[in-house]
């Protein structure tokens, strides 16, 4: 399978990753919210309408890795247009395609397959609503998971949901933010936001080790 990979991981070398971490935060954010996509980014208009970009959240998160993986900051070409994308999603896909024909023979492949893509794409189908963000924050008020989430990370349940909220909240309006992230929410002192972000993000670099990490070539490539 490694042969099947090599020309994707080889083309993909040439871009640079932060570039291509935002295109990919426009084309989740066009499926997940129906944000408009960059002009770069939509594909060719057909008699006179634009079609549908043709890729799913659970194939751009496999790309997301991928990029992390073989791209490298500061360093390539931007990945700013919808025929570059296109090309290199294609080139992924067919991996997929071409490995499960590769393993289809064994004689319990069908449910391993569907198993795996029920794990692959139902987080992705399960979109957060307000009735979602009713039901944790009566679980973050349970007494408790509050004595737990102190002795853990430092800062009470309520403080930990309403933070994890605020900074999603940013994200849905840009892929990035300057450091220090100032707290404008509630009266939580700058020390207990530096200390949830410390505890819930990780450097470019250590990710890329985790994907490394976890890189597979066999049937689970794309997982």
């Amino acid at each position: 399978m490694y042969e099947m990979y090599k020309p994707f991981r080889n083309r993909l070398r040439r871009y640079e990753t932060v570039s291509a971490l935002s295109t990919v935060y426009s084309l989740i954010q066009h499926l997940q919210f129906k944000r408009p996509l960059p002009e770069r980014l939509s594909p060719l208009k057909r008699f006179g309408q634009t079609p549908a970009i043709g890729v799913y959240e659970w194939e751009l998160e496999t790309f997301a890795r991928e990029i992390i993986i073989s791209c490298t900051v500061g360093i390539g070409e931007p990945l700013r247009t919808w025929d570059g994308v296109a090309t290199l999603l294609n080139m992924q896909k067919e991996i997929e395609n071409d490995t499960w024909g590769a393993y289809s023979s064994r004689e319990d492949g069908i449910w391993y397959e569907l198993n795996r893509m029920a794990h692959r794409q139902f987080p992705w189908q399960q979109h957060v609503d307000r009735s979602t963000i009713t039901r944790y924050l009566m679980i973050y008020h349970n007494n408790d998971l509050n004595k737990l989430v102190n002795v853990e990370f430092g800062m009470s349940a309520d403080e930990l949901y309403e933070l994890g909220l605020a900074l999603a909240g940013m994200f849905l309006n840009g892929p990035a933010a300057s450091y220090p992230v100032p707290n404008l929410l509630n009266d939580v002192d700058q020390t207990v936001v530096d200390r949830f972000l410390q505890r819930f993000t990780l450097p470019l670099d250590q990710h890329r080790k985790m994907a490394i990490d976890s890189q597979s070539y066999d049937i689970n490539w794309g997982v």
